[in-house]
């Protein structure tokens, strides 16, 4: 959506909590006196809903003005090693088996941040690499032969589909 500025970005997100804040309360609000979620105070996980919400708010500071500091892709980077170092770590502490459509999921998300990170030109660069290794093949085995000449008076492109006279077969 093109470049933003530094204080741009802080105003669109300080605008997005502010409305946040202003439009769900009467949700909350509304659950509690209804009765539908019952949330007492003694029974609630505060430890975790803290670090998890700290780590939120730092992971989105890092994210949104991590570019400020650095180059996009270290925070790039960073992404594409949570998805992974978030499994291994449910893997340990957990004891969660990734098998099945779990592992394809996190194989496929890991290799979509990949994918985002290319440049736009990317096929080009492998095409070079292609051609690249296709000419160091064949001078390892051609001994130094050139490129196969084009006759343009018959169209003959030493190709097994036309003859000589260059007619096709």
């Amino acid at each position: 959506m093109g470049d933003v500025s530094t204080g741009q970005r802080a105003l669109f997100f300080s605008i997005l909590g502010i409305v946040n804040a202003t439009l769900l309360w009467p949700v909350c609000l509304a659950l509690y006196l209804t009765g539908t979620e019952q949330l007492p105070a003694h029974r609630m996980p505060w430890l975790p809903l803290l670090l998890a919400s700290g780590a939120l708010l730092a992971f989105h500071l890092v994210f949104q003005f991590g570019n400020l500091m650095t180059y996009n892709i270290f925070v790039s980077l960073g992404l594409i090693t949570a998805v992974p170092i978030s499994a291994a770590l449910d893997v340990v502490l957990y004891g969660v088996e990734f098998e099945g459509m779990k592992l394809a999921g996190i194989i496929l998300i890991t290799v979509g941040f990949f994918l985002v990170m290319f440049p736009d030109n990317w096929p080009d660069y492998i095409m070079r690499l292609l051609r690249w290794s296709r000419r160091r093949q064949r001078g390892a085995d051609g001994a130094g032969r050139s490129r196969d000449t084009v006759d343009y008076r018959t169209g003959y492109i030493r190709s097994h589909l036309r003859s000589p006279s260059g007619r096709v077969r």
